[in-house]
């Protein structure tokens, strides 16, 4: 069973993020948006390198489909004990996995709790 949100509100911010295909080292099947459950880390271009844990936050029906642009909602998992500030709006990330990027993305809004929520799909 995978692991669940913590049934509290977290900081979100908007994203525009596109998956690789699975040629260039991405994942071979969509990733479903639907139960909140995809936790990636991000790696900000320019910052420190620092894996930055990450929630997609569930959308009704969408999923991440290999080399098409989405925007999404990301809960910054880790915080206030991570420093997520090298996330600026404009800034570019990569997604990865493990040491394997698997996507990149761009800030759109920086994160805030008053953006949106993110909370444990069942809840």
């Amino acid at each position: 069973m995978p692991a669940e949100l913590p049934n509290a509100t977290i900081p979100v911010m908007r994203a525009r993020v596109t998956m690789y295909s699975a040629d260039r080292g991405g994942r071979r099947l969509p990733i479903p948006l639907t139960d909140s459950q995809y936790m990636p880390h991000l790696v900000a271009e320019g910052g420190n390198g620092e894996y930055l844990g990450v929630v997609f936050c569930a959308e009704a029906g969408m999923e991440l489909t290999a080399e098409t642009p989405a925007e999404c909602r990301l809960g910054l998992l880790y915080h206030p004990r991570v420093d997520y500030s090298p996330l600026l709006p404009g800034r570019a990330f990569k997604i990865v996995e493990g040491p394997k990027p698997v996507g990149e993305g761009i800030v759109i809004d920086p994160p805030a709790v008053g953006l949106a929520t993110c909370t444990n799909a069942s809840a």
